[in-house]
């Protein structure tokens, strides 16, 4: 599962991951801790998770652009991107807790 979400390799999952982890992994907990406070910190928290998501939308999908959902009907686009919007913050906190487990598990098998 980690090879096709990842990369095939332990060190492309490795290479893959580092940077979105240690990018991304600071600003949800900040955004949860905003949350606690009463702040708006579930838009930052939806936007860390656009960068874990963007990918993987694009490749399931087959939509590159949001452009494309307008190209027939608006309203029927505006629909679409909400669920598009909706799906992706959903797909996106799972895909980043998934990519920090592996994350940690790549990092301890390297330690050793």
């Amino acid at each position: 599962m980690f090879e096709r979400l990842f990369g095939n390799t332990l060190d492309e999952q490795l290479m893959y991951l580092q940077p979105r982890v240690l990018l991304t992994a600071p600003v949800i907990i900040i955004g949860f801790i905003a949350m606690a406070f009463g702040s708006s910190g579930s838009a930052v928290i939806a936007i860390a998770a656009y960068v874990w998501a963007w990918t993987f939308l694009k490749n399931w999908f087959g939509i590159t652009t949001l452009g494309a959902l307008f190209s027939g009907n608006v309203v029927i686009g505006v629909i679409l991107v909400l669920a598009y919007l909706i799906i992706g913050y959903f797909m996106g906190l799972i895909t980043f807790l998934l990519g920090l487990i592996r994350y940690i598990q790549l990092k301890l098998v390297n330690t050793r």
